[in-house]
């Protein structure tokens, strides 16, 4: 919105708005960083903080001696909890998750995994 400064009489500025109690703003920031220094508003300021949370989770099953349950083809037989199953630790997965660990997902990704470059472990955590 354009308005007129009171300080500097014909002068028209951008009207900035007004900063919110409880939000957090970038005053200052790097090259393409909305800022108030770089001229944005205090809206496009705001800084977004995000969480990350599931969303997609493949198993696969394997024996006592660490074979993993195969397809007809030789590919590792992969299994999702059924729709309408509530799996209660999952919902606790991303708790505290850092989401600076994470990459963004450039390509669809292929459904073909065959298990073969990740070792088996068993429920007691222990490399079978």
């Amino acid at each position: 919105m354009l308005g007129r400064d009171e300080g500097k009489e014909g002068c028209l500025m951008l009207d900035k708005g007004k900063p919110e109690a409880g939000k957090e703003y970038s005053l200052t920031g790097g090259p393409g960083t909305p800022s108030i220094a770089s001229g944005n508003t205090w809206a496009e300021s705001e800084v977004k903080n995000y969480n990350a949370n599931v969303l997609d989770i493949k198993f696969y099953l394997y024996d006592e001696d660490g074979n993993q349950v195969l397809n007809k083809d030789g590919t590792t037989k992969q299994f999702r909890i059924k729709d309408g199953i509530r799996f209660k630790p999952l919902e606790y997965l991303c708790e505290d998750f850092d989401t600076d660990i994470l990459e963004e997902v450039k390509e669809k990704a292929k459904d073909d995994w065959d298990g073969s470059n990740y070792p088996a472990i068993n429920p007691l955590g222990e490399d079978v």
